[in-house]
């Protein structure tokens, strides 16, 4: 049997939708001899010929990005093709969200609960100028889990500057300062990643950890983006139009068509001389 053609408009728009799907997942395309498009991508193939499956996305168990898929039309389960997810934009979304992401947010939140707990306990050592201690310098969930998202100035100090405990005991009063010098020597003290740091080290090590990560994924989507650029000229030079080809076979086929229109003429010419010749 013959391959069916496609007529231009729907290979273009099939084309265009194929790259489109390519750009967001790790796509591979084979035509097969009855002109029937195979799409596979994660293992499975999304597209065969007049058969097609559905892609899905949304959260597991533990709060990941799931890739799932199933027949249209169909009563089978999704299938859970995650661990095949290794391209296009929506791999780097996931790795990006449930990998770095994820790792810098609990870095952060322990650096919040380390500050906010050592700062809390000395601070609750001292006395505001009303002679009271026991007061915490920030609130925030109790756990690691969330401490930087819910990290605020505590209750028992906001709006009343009073309440600050900078004098160690009520014999400071009013002018002590022995509690406030004691919190600012916090910062060296290693009381970070488990005794291990201190606030500053803590700190520069999550940044320095962040930039470290911007710079791999920038060098990586330079490095794509160059074989990106080379695999779009090795098609373009396989299915592009080359305005400059085309500009010397129009000249070609221009001078083709004078030269025939010349001949025409001098045959013309030479059948009206004919026609001329007979008449007398």
């Amino acid at each position: 049997a013959e391959a069916a053609v496609l007529p231009v408009s729907l290979a273009f728009r099939r084309n265009q939708l194929i790259s489109q799907l390519s750009d967001n997942i790790d796509a591979r395309v084979v035509v097969g001899g009855d002109g029937n498009v195979v799409i596979y991508s994660s293992g499975t193939a999304l597209v065969d010929g007049e058969h097609s499956r559905t892609l899905g996305v949304d959260l597991d168990a533990s709060g990941n990005l799931r890739l799932q898929v199933s027949p249209t039309g169909s009563n089978t389960p999704d299938m859970d093709i995650t661990s095949y997810l290794t391209g296009g934009k929506l791999a780097g979304v996931k790795e990006v969200r449930d990998s770095d992401l994820s790792s810098l947010m609990s870095r952060l939140d322990q650096f919040a609960y380390d500050l906010a707990t050592n700062l809390n306990t000395q601070h609750a050592a001292g006395v505001g100028l009303d002679g009271v201690g026991g007061r915490n310098l920030f609130d925030f969930g109790g756990t690691v889990a969330g401490a930087a998202h819910s990290l605020t100035i505590s209750a028992d100090i906001a709006g009343s500057p009073d309440h600050l405990a900078a004098a160690a005991n009520a014999a400071e009063l009013p002018g002590g300062a022995s509690n406030a010098l004691l919190l600012s020597q916090l910062r060296n003290v290693r009381f970070a990643n488990g005794g291990t740091q201190t606030a500053t080290d803590a700190y520069s090590d999550l940044v320095g950890d962040f930039g470290t990560r911007t710079a791999s994924a920038t060098a990586n989507v330079q490095m794509r983006q160059a074989l990106l650029s080379q695999a779009q000229t090795q098609r373009d030079s396989v299915s592009g139009v080359s305005l400059d080809e085309e500009m010397v076979n129009l000249t070609r086929y221009q001078k083709a068509y004078q030269a025939a229109s010349k001949v025409l003429n001098v045959v013309d010419d030479m059948y009206q001389t004919l026609l001329n010749s007979v008449a007398r």
